[in-house]
């Protein structure tokens, strides 16, 4: 499912790559969450882009729990701890 995602990506059908690369999300497939949330940032869609980091993390990509504190401190959900 995964590559056909990258397939419809390539010739700019994102409907149907959203579609293939959830399916392989539902299989587990981290590259398929990575490509959604860079997706949904892309085009300003941060609740996704927040469901799918937080899958990433969950799953034990610890180096998106910086990418989502940072864009929870960009949208205001956290203090600058700094």
């Amino acid at each position: 499912m995964h590559y056909l995602g990258i397939y419809y990506e390539s010739i700019g059908d994102y409907q149907q790559m959203v579609k293939y690369y959830l399916k392989a999300v539902e299989y587990g497939n981290v590259e398929s969450m990575l490509s959604l949330a860079y997706y949904y940032e892309f085009n300003k869609d941060y609740q996704q882009l927040e469901v799918h980091y937080l899958m990433l993390i969950n799953r034990g990509h610890d180096r998106y729990l910086s990418k989502l504190s940072a864009y929870y401190y960009r949208e205001g959900r956290i203090a600058n701890i700094t």
